[in-house]
């Protein structure tokens, strides 16, 4: 009962019918109260009683406290939502660019290429790749360290030193796959022509072993047989063609070369330290010479050469992509869950 009529009170009828007309303004505020709070200005109804304007203010208050409490909880409901959305955007956006910087990673490991010159014709010369120059005055005999190069296709290019990539030699392209060693060689006589052949290298080298690895580079010579001291190592080696590799323990060695008698070159002489692989190139005979020449060359452990799967010192591996996922599928599940609560939260409120 929202108030109570006395008995004594002076004009009773006008009582009646003010607080009639007060339950009647309360029930059409409850029941449509905006459109009433547009038109509605108590100050202008003199002739209901302070009872009845007391009860009107009093019901307008609560609508305005509801409508404050409804316009809070629209915006907290827009904020949380836009708040989720936004966080599973960014957990895509972590994924999306931790994948892709896997793959770029994964892309950007380079082959390892190396060149000799090993044409007894061609002289002094410029070499390029991809139109680049990369090595100058490159002579016969001289063979390159391993050098990092994209995998992929590339052209070689090799020009008489001066004469720049326009007056190139020979062109050829080659294609290398990432972390795996190459051994180029630029070939030929001015009799057969010129051109580079490509030998794939493994460098890989089991505990404190050593390794061996002939180069037929001769075009003067037949097929050889390579000596280490009294063992015979290689046998029947064609020109040009590379041996299998061959395992040896380290130690001091004289290598010999059989089967080409004419051009037999001088003993080769050299320490095979542990953990190594040794490249014996023969090369030549050049113009106004008649012996084949040994080239040799050693890498340690190719430590120079990481990803390739020859260093035996452990390669950092790559981050685990687990935390990143884990992170990004929480911060999913996150956004969700708080969407979905305030839904539920608001159909709850409403009802």
């Amino acid at each position: 009962m929202l108030f109570k009529i006395e008995s004594g009170y002076p004009d009773r009828e006008s009582n009646i019918n003010q607080g009639r007309e007060a339950i009647h303004y309360s029930v059409t505020i409850l029941c449509n109260p905006f459109s009433l709070i547009e038109r509605i200005h108590i100050q202008n109804y003199p002739a209901l009683s302070h009872f009845a304007k007391t009860i009107l203010s009093l019901s307008l208050v609560e609508i305005k406290e509801r409508n404050t409490i409804m316009k809070l909880y629209n915006i907290s409901h827009m904020l949380v939502r836009r708040v989720s959305a936004g966080l599973g955007i960014f957990a895509l956006l972590a994924l999306f660019c931790m994948q892709s910087g896997t793959a770029f990673a994964a892309n950007t490991h380079p082959a390892f290429v190396r060149i000799i010159h090993a044409s007894p014709d061609i002289g002094i010369v410029d070499a390029f790749v991809d139109g680049q120059k990369i090595l100058s005055s490159f002579e016969f005999g001289t063979v390159t360290d391993y050098t990092p190069l994209p995998a992929g296709s590339h052209k070689l290019q090799i020009a008489l030193i001066g004469k720049g990539v326009n007056a190139s030699l020979v062109t050829q392209t080659m294609t290398v796959e990432e972390g795996s060693a190459y051994t180029v060689a630029a070939l030929g006589t001015n009799a057969s022509g010129f051109s580079f052949s490509v030998f794939k290298d493994n460098n890989l080298v089991a505990g404190t072993g050593a390794r061996v690895r002939v180069y037929h580079l001769s075009p003067y010579a037949g097929a050889v047989n390579v000596e280490a001291g009294s063992d015979t190592i290689v046998k029947g080696l064609s020109y040009p063609q590379a041996s299998n590799y061959v395992d040896v323990p380290a130690g001091a060695y004289t290598f010999n070369l059989t089967g080409a008698a004419q051009y037999a070159p001088a003993p080769l002489s050299t320490d095979v330290k542990p953990w190594t692989v040794t490249s014996i190139f023969a090369v030549g005979p050049v113009k106004g010479n008649t012996q084949i020449r040994f080239v040799s060359t050693a890498i340690a452990g190719t430590p120079g050469m990481p990803q390739t799967g020859s260093d035996p010192n452990a390669v950092p591996s790559t981050p685990s992509r687990l935390p990143v996922m884990f992170i990004g599928g929480m911060l999913i599940m996150i956004g969700l869950g708080g969407s979905y609560g305030v839904r539920k939260y608001g159909r709850k409120k409403e009802r």
